[in-house]
């Protein structure tokens, strides 16, 4: 029998095991989902690439997302169906490259792919992502290609040409994806340019259809919505300094809980051991990228630090070359047995931390969703008694504006300014920004507000809290239905506009 058989077996395992965790989250879609399939609706039904019929704002940061949100509209598929497939598809994908680029640098090595492929597969932070509706998934792992590709050799029209699609296709599925981009395009001219045997013309090739793929693609940006960058990045990337502040603390807890202390310090062995090579250099400098983003950004408010997804896959790929540096350490010191034990018991320790800390999720989500009562669901059943109680065309006022806006099907003003270009341009980091005047102004026939259950009057959400303390909100609107949020603590209210009897004398 093989010696490798038992770990090709392990492997087996594994990679069945992480499609049984991304199956555990199949559903779990989050709101800003919506945002993305509205945008689809409205292209596959000849309204153009708005969110609102009429209004060009660009307020999706995912254009190959939305048009395959599009192609699978135009094809009977519901998006979020289609979503869900092909990200599941991509998570398994990504587990068995980071396993295979393991194998590739370390052939030596038997377990360590399995290792590579585990840290993946029992990260609910990487396998959450597959079942959000959002392009995180497919990013990632097209991320981690990129790096595969990089990482050895380019030549010939195939791999050049593979090369150029995915580039492009992370840039287009993420606007840092032009940072994977451009930094893969350095990597490869550095290294692939100094090989006598590769023409300079042949290197350069796949980067010049990418600079073709991306000016063209800022020129339709500019065409359609009079902008180089998308709405999204004045609603969300500020610099300033409570966001950094933010971004900082989101990524201290990204290592704390989304992916366990003990897979940064394996990947950080190569590093400490001076055995990157190029591929190490590679994954690195990918997982540096996405810590820079989550941090310039301000961090996430979603569940499983999505920022930080592409992350984890070269994080993978670099615990698995640390662990099989370690071991080939241990060999040479004859000391396999005692590194084996230690390395097990501490795989057990991570795998039992971050287990705990998904099921204090799992306690607090699951009875929500049994009861019907978790937040998305509870926004679409907002949304549908707006569909019932308000005319077509009314115009709502909310913050949260995915689910609401696909069940209400009416036109949404966006008081968090992803959609809207106003409020995206005022001061204040992301969630932060807030002018109640304006939306006033607006006239909106509803607008929805999410309180504190405990505290009648208070409200997280800044926008939200602006516009119920405007005495001209009080006097115009009158609460009209509640939607409780049990497992959040809150109350969706819906406010609509007074009638002329209705005012208070």
């Amino acid at each position: 029998m093989s010696r490798r058989l038992p770990a090709r077996i392990a492997l087996f395992l594994v990679l069945l095991g992480g499609a049984a965790h991304v199956l555990l989250y199949r559903g779990w879609l989050v709101d800003d989902a919506w945002i993305s399939w509205r945008y689809a609706q409205n292209l596959a039904a000849g309204l153009g690439p708005v969110y609102n019929a009429g209004e060009m704002v660009e307020g999706f940061s995912n254009p190959l997302w939305v048009l395959i949100g599009t192609a699978a509209i135009r094809l009977g598929v519901p998006p979020e169906q289609a979503a869900f497939w092909l990200s599941a598809a991509a998570a398994l994908g990504a587990m068995a490259l980071a396993a295979g680029l393991v194998r590739r640098d370390r052939p030596q090595s038997i377990w360590s792919p399995a290792l590579a492929a585990g840290a993946l597969a029992m990260a609910a932070a990487w396998v959450r992502h597959a079942g959000n509706g959002l392009e995180t998934t497919l990013f990632a792992t097209l991320v981690l290609g990129l790096a595969a590709l990089v990482s050895a050799p380019v030549r010939g029209p195939v791999r050049g040409t593979g090369l150029a699609l995915i580039a492009l296709a992370v840039a287009w599925l993420r606007p840092e994806g032009v940072a994977y981009a451009g930094a893969a395009a350095a990597a490869h001219v550095w290294w692939d340019g100094r090989d006598r045997g590769a023409g300079r013309g042949r290197t350069l090739l796949p980067w010049l259809v990418v600079g073709l793929g991306l000016a063209a693609s800022l020129v339709l940006r500019w065409r359609l919505y009079g902008s180089l960058v998308p709405n999204t990045y004045y609603a969300k990337m500020t610099g300033t300094g409570g966001g950094l502040v933010d971004g900082v603390q989101y990524l201290a807890d990204f290592v704390r809980e989304g992916c366990g202390l003990l897979l940064p310090a394996l990947a950080a062995v190569p590093l400490v051991l001076g055995t990157l090579g190029r591929t190490g250099r590679v994954m690195m400098g990918a997982v540096l990228l996405s810590a820079a983003f989550a941090v310039g950004a301000g961090g996430d408010w979603m569940l499983h630090y999505r920022f930080l997804a592409p992350a984890l896959p070269p994080l993978a790929v670099l615990a698995g070359l640390g662990a099989a540096d370690l071991a080939s350490s241990a060999r040479r010191a004859g000391r396999s047995g005692p590194f084996a034990a230690a390395l097990a018991g501490l795989l057990l320790l991570a795998v039992l931390g971050l287990a705990n800390a998904e099921l204090a999720l799992w306690r607090r989500a699951a009875p929500a969703r049994a009861s019907g009562q978790e937040r998305v669901m509870v926004y679409h059943e907002a949304g549908r008694w707006l569909a019932d109680h308000t005319a077509p065309g009314a115009l709502v006022a909310a913050s949260d504006i995915g689910a609401l806006g696909e069940s209400s099907a009416r036109p949404i003003l966006d008081m968090f300014g992803l959609v809207d270009a106003h409020v995206a341009r005022r001061p204040g980091k992301q969630h932060h920004k807030a002018d109640p005047e304006y939306v006033l102004q607006r006239g909106p026939a509803a607008v929805v507000l999410i309180r504190d259950a405990a505290t009648p009057g208070r409200y997280a959400r800044i926008p939200d809290m602006a516009l119920w303390r405007r005495d001209e909100f009080q006097d115009g609107f009158r609460l009209a239905a509640e939607f409780p949020l049990p497992s959040d603590g809150e109350v969706v209210e819906v406010y609509l506009r007074r009638d002329d009897a209705d005012r208070p004398r």
